[in-house]
């Protein structure tokens, strides 16, 4: 009788264990999800700010020219704080690579617009008779 009993306690250690590891996991994976969802909320909130104030200074200035106006950092124009100690950080990249011709006048903006279509050839020497 002393066996089953004991039998018995050992098994429900190993199903007990069992139950709280899976609990465990599940609830690690519960707390990354929330987690997840308030960063994203945030992250929104800082990029809707961040259009606002970009939006601010086209309105204003018929444009955005330079970072130097102003606009290069959105968040704490606006006053913006985020929560929970939490940092948001803003970076304006050109991803285009060009070079900007706002004045095609220069020699090296001279061929700005026709990069695309202009071909190069090789002059070729007639034959002299």
């Amino acid at each position: 009788m002393l066996v089953i009993v004991m039998v018995t306690l050992l098994f429900a250690t190993f199903a007990l264990i069992a139950f709280i590891e899976k609990a465990t996991n599940d609830l690690l994976v519960e707390q990354r999800e929330a987690e997840t969802k308030r960063l994203r909320m945030e992250a929104y909130s800082a990029l809707e700010v961040t259009l606002a104030v970009l939006e601010d200074f086209r309105q204003v200035g018929n444009g955005l020219h330079s970072p130097a106006e102003g606009w290069n950092d959105p968040l704490t124009f606006a006053g913006y704080t985020p929560t929970e100690d939490r940092t948001v950080e803003v970076a304006f990249e050109d991803e285009s690579g060009k070079i900007p011709c706002r004045t095609p006048t220069g020699r090296r903006c001279r061929g700005c617009s026709r990069r695309g279509t202009s071909r190069r050839t090789t002059p070729t020497r007639s034959p002299m008779h």
